[in-house]
């Protein structure tokens, strides 16, 4: 009984002679990655300026609300002056025939049910007759009360059976009216995918269409910039597709909130394009107005600007070297204008200091990190 003690004691010597080496705990928690940027220097330009992208402001996916074969699509006049079967970029009207199915299939459906109509629809004046001499020979005590009955029953009898009748003849018509593709607005076609033969399914989208008459693009804003936007307010545009011409659009939408991830609120503008100079796709500038100055300002990237929950201050991470160790210290900053993905710094830091620029929001103030690239 007296070794068990023994046992423990020299346990216990063996932790602390293990501890006395110096020996690292056998669990640390690691460092938080992040990726770092030198704060730049640079001259205002005049007002603030954001890249975007065209896209129309209204899009349809055209497709099929019935499965068959597809046996035609419309026709137009090519470059060449012979005409062709229709493709991306060509303009259609509302209304037009872009593509019909093989209709055999549904005008035997249509013949079979206009068919059963007119059965219903006999035996429904036979009927209707039949009552009508019932209920006067009824009235004048010339006919049973069973008998009347069954004649009613009769009547209203064929009267559903008309109705059901009629309703199965007005799908089969629906049927047959949806073998034909039909453009819903004057429009450009962006995309084709059928051909001539293509077995297609109920929901399969045939065509890509667009109103380009009026194009839209979508640019993020950080909140120092989105007080300065308003629904309906005009901004400039230009593009380098088109040197020195000048179009304006229409701020239209302003989202609520800012993304989860970019912390940035989205705007959309329209644009007016009747003349279709403007295409979906084509890069293009927009100008927020701003006064101009060429005093160096010293700038950040937005993503490495920090709000701390319940503050109306900013704040930023700067990477300080101490004792071996990569640090990250927290520096309450004044902001000043927007240049595209950067804002400029008053106050808090200095040329040259290297700022966190991805991972801000995994990190405290004194935390130990490890960087992994410092982008330019």
């Amino acid at each position: 009984m007296r070794a068990y003690p023994r046992l423990v004691i020299g346990l216990g010597a063996g932790l602390a002679a293990l501890t006395a080496c110096g020996q690292d705990p056998a669990f640390e928690k690691p460092l938080t990655p992040v990726t770092v940027q030198t704060i730049e220097q640079v001259s205002l330009p005049n007002g603030t300026r954001y890249s975007v992208s065209f896209s129309p402001a209204t899009q349809v996916d055209l497709a099929f609300k019935v499965a068959g074969y597809v046996k035609d699509i419309s026709h137009m006049p090519g470059p060449d002056g012979r005409t062709r079967i229709l493709q991306a970029g060509d303009h259609v009207r509302q209304g037009a025939v872009l593509a019909r199915l093989r209709e055999s299939d549904y005008t035997v459906k249509l013949n079979q049910a206009a068919s059963n109509e007119a059965d219903a629809k006999a035996n429904y004046v036979q009927a209707k007759q039949d009552f009508e001499r019932a209920q006067n020979l009824y009235t004048a005590q010339s006919l049973t009360k069973s008998d009347y009955d069954a004649a009613r029953a009769r009547y209203e009898s064929a009267q559903a059976k008309l109705r059901s009748a009629t309703e199965s003849r007005k799908e089969a018509d629906i049927s047959v009216q949806d073998s034909m593709l039909k453009s819903p607005l004057d429009c450009v076609i962006l995309k084709r995918n059928i051909e001539v033969g293509t077995l297609v399914t109920a929901g399969t989208v045939a065509f890509v269409l667009a109103d380009t008459s009026v194009v839209k693009a979508v640019f993020g804003v950080p909140d120092i910039t989105i007080e300065h936007l308003k629904l309906g307010q005009q901004l400039t545009i230009t593009t380098e597709a088109m040197p020195g011409a000048q179009f304006h659009g229409q701020v239209t939408k302003i989202e609520p909130s800012a993304d989860a991830t970019s912390r940035m609120f989205q705007v959309e503008i329209k644009v007016p394009n009747s003349d279709n100079r403007l295409r979906p796709g084509m890069i293009a500038v927009v100008g927020l107005p701003g006064a101009g100055d060429s005093t160096p300002r010293l700038t950040v990237p937005l993503s490495a600007v920090v709000r701390p929950p319940g503050t109306a201050e900013y704040t930023v991470y700067v990477v300080e070297k101490q004792e071996g160790r990569t640090l990250a210290r927290r520096r309450f900053v004044k902001l000043g204008s927007v240049l595209g993905s950067r804002v400029v710094v008053t106050e808090g830091v200095t040329r040259g200091e290297a700022v966190v620029v991805k991972g801000t929001t995994q990190i405290v103030d004194g935390e130990q990190i490890r960087v992994l690239s410092e982008t330019g």
